[in-house]
């Protein structure tokens, strides 16, 4: 089954709001650089790991968890893309 691109990004965003405790939702854009913002550190990004893991079926190896694949939610959603087309391709 292939997840949508839209569908990715909306949960990723769902996620990052969540659990950033973010009163203004508006703030999160897809392009939004997620470190500089001060909505991913280091625990937050190993929250968003295990929800990328447990919510898309996708295992990720430690050489994967780059700043860029983390950068925006735009780069993680196309991060978690090319791990679920690569896992269909088997």
């Amino acid at each position: 089954m292939k997840m949508e691109r839209d569908s990715i990004l909306q949960k990723l965003k769902q996620f990052v709001i969540e659990q950033s405790n973010l009163e203004d939702a508006s703030f999160l854009q897809s392009d939004t650089e997620l470190f500089e913002a001060g909505l991913l550190d280091s625990l937050m990004t190993v929250s968003l790991v295990s929800f990328c893991e447990e919510q898309f079926d996708c295992q990720m190896d430690i050489d994967e968890l780059s700043q860029d694949n983390f950068r925006t939610l735009n780069a993680l959603t196309d991060f978690i893309s090319r791990k679920l087309e690569a896992k269909m391709r088997g």
